[in-house]
């Protein structure tokens, strides 16, 4: 059988959700469609899978975020580090590569084909969900996901550049059917406008997100009576598309657009009550109180994992700060030109020596991830004093953050030649982390430039963004000008699936 993405049958559905006991399969190991979309409580189960399907090892569980695209693009240290290390030396066809590769890009299709068939099947069962507005929320949580994970999958095996001469060259397949028959490459100019087809109709669609308060009298009395809409932030909502049609923008080059919906995102996120700026008083108190503290700052998440199902714990502290031969560190000359040092002072980026680095060995170890498994309940006694108490953590780790909605306004303003808004972009969120002091004005441009790479260095430590900004920076003309010695952003397009060119796919 053909190993290309796009042959997908039912039994991928399967996989994605099979663990949960709405999903019976017959004796030939296909879902009985009927069975499952007969209810709501089926569809439910089914986007429930796209989502625990997102925080898979091979996608944003580990390899999209903390694994292969880190260890392709953040200078860690990786001299006695296993056979993944090819992909800090950009070794992309050597087997390990070439393997997890393979995984990363066919669990982006097969959560592609998972809403495919959800889309689909919503059309078909009309008569299961009346509700206008819990059919808004599924169609449109559907959309945003398949444009989501498009958008990454472009960003990893695709070209960082969209127009000119890359407009009528091949990008890797947008695929909007469900069939067994795989969809014809486009150009990157085709599968542009397929993109903002879904983010766009996605966002008509979440006007029925219950964030905004729109959704018709009966919507909590009968749709979401269970109160399985309630919990937003794990949900690709309203506020997480305007995001991502924020990240897109930016990566078409059209920076105007991409500040403007950036600021939309953040001002909807925040006046709807989905997120908020982490309070760096209350994380410094948690931390000299019990130890713990919100390090993965998951009160300014706009879009999230579900960290209860499916992130892998192990994985993520051992790679981080596991004491092994196969930990993730940081040469500490490096770290102190672009961390702060830290000594638990009044005036201190929380993402410094004392919070998210310490040392491992000759080197720095990544303490980000340390608390993963736990998190803090702010309380208050008797006498109104807040107290801190440390609990199993069964919460979020944000994949989409207000902080780099902030940084498209940034880079924006930098264009523009407006070092100030630049500058007061970025304070925003150093506000935030703890720092006090303002960036030193007037700052030249080149000046602004190297401390908004500096902040991509701190806030998305171990998080996979960095990968996409310095291609996208490469490309672009302006390469990152912070000293990295793995890569400047030149060799961050991961090769097509053998598979996938044997078939003729054509990665250009």
């Amino acid at each position: 059988m053909k190993k290309t993405a796009y042959i997908l049958l039912g039994v991928i559905l399967a996989g994605a959700v099979s663990c949960n006991k709405w999903l019976e399969a017959t004796s030939s190991s296909q879902i009985s469609d009927e069975k499952l979309f007969s209810t709501r409580s089926g569809f439910h189960e089914v986007l429930n899978g796209l989502y625990t399907k997102l925080s898979d090892r091979s996608a944003y569980g580990l390899n999209y975020t903390l694994l292969a695209n880190e260890m392709a693009s953040y200078p860690f240290m990786t001299a006695v580090l296993n056979s993944m290390s090819s992909f800090q030396r950009h070794l992309y066809t050597t087997s390990i590569c070439t393997d997890t590769q393979d995984l990363m890009w066919q669990t982006g299709y097969e959560v592609i084909a998972n809403a495919n068939k959800l889309l689909l099947e919503l059309d078909r069962h009309r008569d299961v969900i009346t509700d206008e507005d819990e059919y808004n929320l599924i169609k449109g949580e559907a959309l945003a996901v398949r444009a989501m994970l498009h958008f990454d999958l472009i960003r990893m095996f695709g070209n960082a550049s969209w127009d000119g001469e890359n407009a009528s060259k091949f990008a890797p397949p947008y695929v909007r059917v469900y069939s067994k028959e795989p969809e014809p490459q486009l150009t990157y100019s085709q599968t542009a406008e397929l993109l903002w087809e879904d983010i766009n109709a996605s966002l008509e669609c979440l006007k029925s997100d219950p964030i905004l308060g729109n959704t018709g009298e009966t919507f909590s009395l009968v749709a979401n009576a269970d109160g399985y809409w309630d919990n937003r932030r794990i949900h690709m909502n309203h506020c997480a598309v305007l995001a991502l049609s924020a990240r897109v923008a930016q990566w078409q080059g059209d920076m105007p657009k991409a500040a403007s919906k950036a600021r939309e995102a953040l001002d909807e996120a925040i006046a709807c009550g989905l997120a908020e700026w982490m309070n760096a008083d209350d994380y410094w108190r948690s931390y000299a109180s019990i130890g713990i503290c919100d390090y993965q700052i998951t009160s300014e998440g706009l879009f999230s994992m579900d960290t209860s199902t499916g992130t892998h714990f192990s994985d993520w502290i051992s790679l981080t700060f596991g004491m092994t031969n196969t930990s993730l560190t940081l040469d500490q000359t490096w770290c102190r030109s672009i961390f702060p040092a830290g000594d638990l002072s009044a005036d201190e980026d929380i993402r410094g020596f004392s919070s998210w680095l310490a040392p491992n060995g000759t080197n720095m170890g990544l303490k980000k991830f340390w608390g993963i498994m736990y998190t803090v309940v702010i309380s208050y006694d008797s006498s109104g004093n807040r107290v801190y108490e440390e609990m199993p953590y069964s919460g979020t780790l944000p994949i989409i953050r207000m902080s780099e909605m902030q940084y498209i306004i940034c880079e924006d303003a930098i264009l523009r030649s407006n070092v100030e808004d630049a500058c007061a972009a970025l304070d925003v969120v150093r506000t935030h982390r703890g720092i006090t002091t303002p960036l030193t004005r007037p700052a030249t441009a080149d000046e602004v430039w190297a401390e908004l790479e500096k902040e991509y260095y701190r806030e998305f430590v171990g998080e996979g963004q960095l990968f996409y900004y310095l291609k996208r920076r490469y490309a672009s003309g302006r390469a990152a000008v912070v000293d990295n010695y793995i890569t400047d952003g030149s060799n961050l397009t991961y090769p097509y699936p053998v598979s996938e060119t044997i078939y003729g796919r054509v990665q250009e």
